[in-house]
């Protein structure tokens, strides 16, 4: 860092030896969109002057528009010049014709109103100015490299602490699939759960990744539907006993229903039936509440009616504990969403775990529903 100091020194000592005033940007002429490495030395110096760095950086010369050259390009033709010895055998190396090569290394000198290189028909060989600006160039073009290379890492590869939110009776029933088995994919990530039936707000909370039951309407969050979860409508034996099973969703209307606030549209159940037709039903009752296994043994304890994921009261229809009503018809609206930051560069280990949790949990699924349709 401290050799890209002593570069912006040396460009700066230039001028003010040239009696050049340290003009600032005009803005009303430059173009709106930064450079890109206006944003990577704001990284490096962020108490370095604004300004300054626009002029390092966007200064105008007196050269028209369509003749300016990315200043970095004009560095990197010069130290590969002084590398090869030759401004032929840069340009074979770099892919370029030597008139191009030779073109941006005249433009770095215009710019620095400095002779960088003597050039003969058999000799090329750095100025005492040319031979300063050669390291300090190199030392600060290998340290914005390698700064975009841990950029990239960071962007591109698996790796660091990935934050995760879900409820917690998801985690238990895909532990392995979202856990052990994605950590054992990518060993260089850690995972921060937090296990909560709660719409966390992902950017307040530091959140990369949220996996949801609910679909958010926040224009802020990418939005991935992973797949669509079967929802059963129950009840205990003994709650039907006492107020009766109703046929019907417009029954429901007469009976204590459980609702969970984390579901969109509270107390507006919507249903679909095997014909296409559709249903929706405002219910109401006298527990509410954001975690779904509460919901499950209020209802075990006769106390309503739910509408609880399949994976979560399968084990209690099976057992006989819960009984399942309106088989004919299926719960809309209902699927498993994941849902993250909107950034321009997604993380990469944000896109590692959507691209893993959307292809594990539908092969999952699939293998589940091809095994339950066999005949035992």
């Amino acid at each position: 860092m401290k050799m890209c100091h002593d570069l912006l020194d040396a460009l700066v000592n230039q001028k003010e030896a040239q009696k050049q005033p340290l003009s600032l940007i005009d803005h009303q002429i430059c173009p709106p969109t930064p450079h890109p490495l206006v944003f990577i030395v704001n990284i490096l110096y962020t108490k370095t002057p604004k300004d300054f760095l626009l002029y390092l950086f966007w200064e105008r010369t007196n050269e028209t528009q369509e003749h300016e050259v990315d200043r970095l390009t004009n560095m990197e033709a010069f130290v590969r010049v002084v590398e090869a010895k030759s401004f032929s055998e840069a340009a074979r190396q770099w892919g370029r014709s030597k008139a191009v090569v030779s073109k941006y290394v005249t433009a770095l000198e215009d710019h620095l109103n400095v002779t960088l290189l003597h050039r003969t028909t058999r000799i090329l060989r750095l100025t005492d100015a040319g031979e300063v600006y050669y390291h300090r160039c190199l030392a600060f073009l290998e340290e914005l490299s390698t700064l975009e290379s841990s950029l990239r890492d960071e962007y591109i590869t698996p790796k660091g602490t990935l934050r995760i939110s879900m409820p917690p009776e998801l985690a238990l029933r895909y532990r392995t699939l979202l856990l052990t088995d994605f950590h054992e994919r990518f060993p260089a990530l850690s995972l921060d759960l937090l296990l909560t039936h709660k719409l966390l707000d992902i950017a307040e909370e530091g959140i990369d990744i949220a996996l949801r039951l609910t679909e958010p309407r926040d224009p802020s969050l990418h939005t991935r539907h992973v797949l669509s979860l079967p929802f059963k409508l129950v009840a205990s034996p003994a709650y039907l006993e006492a107020h009766g099973t109703p046929i019907r969703p417009s029954e429901l209307e007469a009976h204590a229903c459980l609702l969970d606030p984390n579901m969109r549209d509270l107390g507006r159940w919507r249903f679909k039936g095997k014909s296409g037709q559709r249903e929706i039903v405002d219910v109401s009752g006298p527990y509410r509440a954001d975690n779904g296994q509460i919901l499950q043994e209020l209802v075990k304890e006769g106390h309503g009616i739910a509408l609880l994921p399949d994976y979560m009261v399968h084990e209690s229809l099976e057992a006989g504990r819960l009984v399942s009503l309106f088989e004919d018809r299926v719960a809309m609206d209902r699927a498993l969403y994941l849902v993250y930051p909107k950034k321009r560069h997604t993380p990469g280990r944000t896109r590692a775990f959507v691209d893993y949790v959307v292809e594990a949990l539908r092969k999952e699924e699939s293998n589940s529903s091809a095994s339950s349709s066999r005949p035992s």
